[in-house]
């Protein structure tokens, strides 16, 4: 799958948020073409106005979007009211991938912004017509501002723009600060957060406490630490609390967790953590569960809301280190049933842990608290790799160059598939990708994949050696498809020698073109392999007599392990492949 199916499977999920009041500008019959790109078009707008500013509910970004007839060439707006500035929009979605990656925005659709005569309070265009009531909308709540002077504006373009400096930009645009976001820009900034659910970037996370049958809202307790002070407090507060700002944040709270959202693993305790909450009715699993430890800049809890029996906690850039497996449940929880009952009366413990503002040394704290708190489920060494800076740069220079999607953190990728904007198909494991990177170095080895990925000390001149990280994603892409056809064991190295086949004698040029040869090669070499095995079984089998109870001797034919392994590395495993198919 491309990053441009993506991006067109994540828009196609935001029309399908559209109320049935908005079905005349959300068209969800894909047969309609032109009303259904209209929409897709307009969902592009949701995308930005969902990422960049964290507007989470559809109605609430709607109300931004001014696109339509006569809107003056601003097809939306937002009023950032915390960092005091305005931003503009201009948004030119493509409809098929080519023209999305090459067609530029011209200059008559750039100059088509009527920004000064908006901004000036000017109610009709150049031509004397009025502006849709949208515009209107705009100039009321910029002049309902009540400290306007403070306020800069930004005019954002979602197009591709090569050829225009940023002073032409400024001047055709008015002089305002220019942003643009071409199609790179939008598959690295805001299609790989949302399939990654790390797109929540809201600094405070606020959390309302339950005080009803408590003698103390809150245990607090200050630790010197080898970075100084760190303050740790530790409360009970509503498992559906937990549910929803999880449901919002997803991956973005799991930064420093050694694993993202674990919907792939671990199921048995998913389930117990779920059965716990669904099946009881009293708070059994405040008992059961062991809790979940939050990191914080900074902590406040304020027992005086002007309501009986409640009190409100505010963490700032929030960081969950340890129960993320039981953060990830409630959030499913919360997401699945409607009726949020189910929650009621349930508590789970957490420890909120606030490190020094100045700390200089915060990770090494931060790896030492997570290895000593992951125990609900085992954190094995590969986890805890999965946060180097090789592994974030490896990640990111696959999806930049080739579209791949590297799983580094288990399952961080769970929300893109439970939405249906990604396949499981479309993931490389972080295991399976250095065992074919090893094999196609002529280092196929008898270590497992695991102890090989924690072993490997990746370079940045071997990240950036696109020839050898190219074949490793044909590798693994064939790995998978041939698997999918034979069924052999994993570890099987006929496997292994059947992928190196495969990346030696039928790769193509393009990355565009891996899965069509693939699909076509693939079920030849299962076909073939056995014969090929057998005119190269010196290089597999050892020949030995024996002599069978009727005291006969007999010819056997034993494969041996190492024999093969030290052909699949040789050139000579090369001569055979190309000779023989």
């Amino acid at each position: 799958m491309t990053k441009y199916e993506i991006l067109t499977n994540i828009l196609a999920g935001i029309i399908s948020e559209a109320p049935e009041k908005y079905s005349k500008l959300y068209e969800k019959d894909t047969t309609k073409t032109e009303q259904y790109y209209n929409s897709l078009s307009r969902a592009f707008i949701h995308l930005f106005l969902k990422v960049r500013f964290d507007l989470t509910d559809f109605e609430e970004r709607e109300h931004f979007i001014t696109d339509g007839g006569n809107d003056g060439g601003i097809d939306g707006y937002y009023i950032d009211s915390e960092h005091k500035e305005i931003f503009l929009f201009q948004s030119k979605f493509r409809a098929n991938e080519n023209n999305f990656h090459d067609k530029e925005i011209s200059m008559k659709e750039l100059l088509s912004m009527d920004i000064e005569r908006i901004l000036s309070g000017e109610t009709k265009d150049e031509k004397g017509i009025d502006y849709r009531g949208k515009i209107y909308q705009l100039q009321r709540e910029i002049s309902e501002i009540p400290d306007i002077p403070r306020y800069t504006y930004r005019v954002i373009i979602f197009a591709n723009l090569k050829e225009v400096s940023d002073t032409e930009l400024k001047r055709l645009t008015g002089g305002y600060k220019v942003e643009v976001i071409d199609y790179q820009k939008c598959y690295s900034d805001f299609v790989f957060p949302i399939i990654s659910g790390t797109y929540y970037s809201k600094s405070d996370l606020m959390i309302q406490i339950d005080l009803s049958n408590k003698m103390a809202s809150k245990i607090s307790y200050t630790v010197d630490t080898s970075i100084g002070d760190c303050d740790i407090t530790v409360l009970f507060v509503p498992t559906v609390e937990v549910g929803r700002f999880m449901s919002k944040y997803k991956n973005s709270i799991l930064k420093f967790n050694p694993r993202s959202y674990l919907g792939f693993k671990a199921q048995d305790v998913n389930r117990q953590i779920a059965d716990s909450v669904i099946q009881k009715k009293t708070n059994e699993f405040a008992l059961f569960n062991n809790g979940i430890t939050l990191l914080s800049e900074e902590t406040f809890i304020n027992e005086h809301v002007a309501n009986k029996g409640v009190a409100k906690l505010i963490v700032k850039n929030p960081q969950i280190i340890n129960g993320g497996q039981t953060s990830f449940t409630l959030s499913r929880l919360y997401e699945d049933n409607s009726d949020k009952s189910i929650f009621d009366k349930k508590e789970v413990l957490l420890k909120v842990i606030t490190l020094p503002p100045d700390a200089t040394d915060k990770e090494k704290l931060i790896e030492e608290i997570s290895n000593a708190t992951n125990h609900q489920t085992p954190v094995g060494p590969s986890d805890r790799l999965s946060n180097m800076d090789e592994q974030v740069y490896l990640q990111q220079c696959l999806y930049d160059r080739f579209g791949v999607l590297y799983e580094r953190k288990r399952g961080e990728y769970s929300d893109g598939i439970a939405k249906g904007y990604i396949r499981e198909d479309d993931i490389i494991d972080r295991s399976l990708f250095i065992k074919i990177y090893y094999t196609l170095q002529n280092k196929v080895s008898s270590s497992k994949a695991k102890k090989l990925f924690v072993t490997h000390k990746w370079t940045r001149e071997a990240i950036d050696d696109d020839k050898r990280i190219m074949a490793t994603i044909f590798g693994c892409k064939s790995y998978k498809k041939l698997f999918s056809l034979s069924k052999a064991n994993n570890s099987d190295l006929d496997m292994l020698a059947k992928v190196k086949a495969m990346v030696l004698l039928f790769q193509p040029e393009n990355i565009s073109d891996f899965d069509d040869a693939i699909s076509r090669y693939a079920p030849h070499v299962i076909f073939s392999w056995p014969s090929f095995l057998e005119q190269n079984s010196d290089k597999v089998y050892q020949k030995t007599t024996v002599i069978d109870m009727n005291k006969e001797v007999r010819v056997v034919y034993k494969r041996v392990r190492a024999k093969m392994r030290s052909w699949i590395n040789s050139v000579e495993f090369e001569k055979s492949a190309r000779s023989f198919f």
